[in-house]
């Protein structure tokens, strides 16, 4: 018996139902907590657990006020020998997209 392509590319093609449609990571609810003077961990605020980590000050840095989470942007204040930075990073990768000499 032969299919239709058609109909086998219809079959392919269709979306699964919203109920069973995975959430990407990024738009999970999470918040950014600060571990020690050098690190941030991102965690699941419904089941308390890590997302991820990452050490955002260097050398003899340390952060300085409370890291803000804004979709899959966080932002960071640290300071490091004797100057104040704001790094952005990209979440959930930690990739360093700008600092910031305020």
């Amino acid at each position: 018996m032969l299919i239709p392509i058609v109909s086998l590319f219809a079959t392919m093609c269709t979306p699964p139902p919203a109920e069973v449609a995975a959430v990407p990571y990024a738009t999970q609810e999470m918040i950014a907590v600060v571990r020690d003077k050098k690190t941030v961990v991102l965690c699941d605020p419904a089941t308390g657990r890590w997302l991820g980590a990452a050490q955002v000050a260097w050398s003899d840095g340390e952060i300085v006020g409370q890291p803000v989470l804004s979709g899959n942007r966080l932002t960071v204040t640290v300071l490091e020998k004797g100057r104040t930075m704001v790094r952005i990073y990209e979440i959930p990768s930690f990739r360093l997209l700008q600092t910031i000499y305020p």
